[in-house]
């Protein structure tokens, strides 16, 4: 039996929290290995349980940026996604640049949410569809706005910001906006997927 990814979920809200357990544990390749409801929390966990990937609520006490900051300081293996009702688009560049690997908008369905922790542990990125098309608005570069376009019509945003044959000035457009390093998380996913079936 194939060893599975360690999931680690810290928001303050019990109902959101235990409304993703359910969604994630019952998956034959997740196991939800440790919960939490502040910043602190989640530096801990990261510390102290060594998840594959990590779900940061952004209002949570402490802030979930600043913990995402200090997580991928600490164990930049570790896959981050930061969730929240919010679509504030500062805060959701704040979370990419803070090395987070995708922003959740609350209430995804939980196929979708499942299908996007994988993709995540995969190594690509991920954004609410319309975050990517309010994103694209900013942006000048004719080559990235039709390649998001594309990506929209074919309901698959991530490949817009995980896709690795696009030229890495493309792909980030400005790293400031989409903060995108997909080589280097591409190989630090890779590495802890292998890391969950060997067991280490």
């Amino acid at each position: 039996m194939k060893d599975k990814y360690r999931l680690a979920i810290v928001d303050d809200h019990s109902l959101v929290r235990f409304g993703m357990v359910e969604t994630l544990q019952d998956e034959p390749d997740f196991e939800v290995v440790a919960q939490g409801i502040s910043a602190d929390d989640a530096v801990r966990i990261a510390a102290e349980d060594k998840p594959h990937l990590m779900f940061l609520d952004v209002n949570m006490p402490g802030g979930g940026v600043l913990a995402a900051a200090k997580i991928n300081a600490m164990a930049p293996d570790v896959v981050i996604a930061m969730f929240s009702f919010r679509q504030d688009l500062a805060i959701v560049r704040a979370s990419l640049a803070a090395g987070a690997s995708g922003y959740i908008v609350k209430g995804i369905p939980g196929a979708e949410l499942r299908e996007l922790s994988r993709k995540l542990l995969a190594g690509g990125q991920w954004l609410d569809p319309e975050l990517v098309r309010r994103l694209a608005v900013e942006q000048t570069d004719p080559e990235l706005q039709m390649r998001i376009r594309v990506g929209l019509r074919k309901r698959r945003p991530s490949l817009v910001f995980c896709e690795p044959t696009l030229p890495a000035k493309t792909l980030r457009c400005s790293r400031e906006v989409l903060c995108v390093r997909h080589n280097v998380r591409a190989k630090r996913a890779t590495t802890a997927g292998r890391q969950a079936r060997a067991g280490e």
